[in-house]
Order: structure tokens, then sequence, then C-alpha cells
């Protein structure tokens, strides 16, 4: 009886130790300032989230984020337009309506354009950055600058060899460390 007990608890121990989905990554918060339009000069600011996993790595405006987990947990048993109105109204403004989807090889862009859901397939190595020699400090960070002009757009970015990940937010990677 007690062999049949013990053993009980160690399948239940054993299964219970199996049955975690441990979803391993690192997030990073961001504050970003950007141009919503070329022909525009007043910069607005934003909070991104990049989640960067071992293989692969997330990016995407914090607020389209939580309102997409939000949509994704609407009560079956409420009036569906109510609550869909009010998660609408409550994470407004969202500064990008896209997810970025980064593996080694490539970049995906997930974007939706009224009801057309559109995905752009990138190369991660279509972004000629000039890296500039200069190292300085920043955030107590040894940092590099470099650039790029990206579909007409000029962008500049910090990167740091401190932490060794050559990933960072938008589709900024291949870079010699995290942007």
């Amino acid at each position: 009886m007690y062999k049949k007990i013990l053993l009980l608890i160690l399948i239940n121990t054993f299964g219970f130790c199996y049955a975690q989905n441990l979803k391993e990554f690192t997030r990073y918060n961001y504050e970003v300032t950007y141009l919503k339009r070329l022909d525009n000069q007043n910069p607005e600011t934003a909070t991104c989230i990049l989640d960067v996993y071992p293989n692969r790595s997330f990016f995407a405006d914090k607020n389209f984020i939580e309102k997409q987990y939000a949509l994704s947990n609407i009560n079956p048993d409420q009036d569906r337009f109510t609550q869909v109105s009010n998660i609408n109204s409550k994470y407004r403004p969202i500064a990008f309506n896209f997810l970025v989807y980064k593996t080694n090889s490539s970049t995906t862009l997930y974007n939706q354009i009224s009801e057309t859901k559109v995905q752009y397939l990138l190369d991660n190595h279509f972004i000629n950055w000039v890296v500039s020699p200069e190292i300085s400090d920043w955030n107590n960070f040894k940092v590099q600058k470099a650039t790029a002009t990206i579909n007409g757009r000029e962008w500049t970015v910090l990167f740091t060899k401190e932490i060794a990940i050559n990933n960072g937010p938008y589709i900024f990677n291949t870079l010699p460390g995290f942007v």
C-alpha cells in the first residue's frame, strides 16, 4: 500500500515538473521617439516591448500587445461589442500597429491595414549600417552610433557590445551588439 502511494506521489511530482511550460526570454522596454510621417517634424513617443528568446524575438508597441491580450480574453457570456469598444478606448493610442518577428536568418513584419493583413519577409542583412568608430558612455554602457537609410528614412541607433545580443527594436538587428 505504501509503495503504491509513494509511486503515485513520485509519478505526480515527475509529471508536474515536466508539465511546466517554461518560456525563457528576456523582455526589454523601450521608449521610442519617432516621426509618424516624413513631412511632420513633431516627434512622438511610445513605449515598446522587445521579447528576446534564444532563437527568435518579438517587437511591438506595448499598447498593441496589451490590446491583443485583452481581445483574446473577451468573456463570451458578456456583450462582445461593449467589451471590444472598451478595450479599443482603453488602449489608445497605439503608435505601431505591427508585430516584428525575427529569427537568425530573417525578419517578418506583420501588419494590418484596415481589414487586410499584410506580411513582409526581409533578409536580416538588407540594412547597410555605417558604424561610427567613436565609443561613448550612455546610461552606464559603452555605445557606438550606427546609421542607415531604409526606405527613404534616415535611422540613427546606439548599440552596445556589453549586451551580447545582436538584436533591437523594430527591424534593427545584425549590428555587433544590442540596439
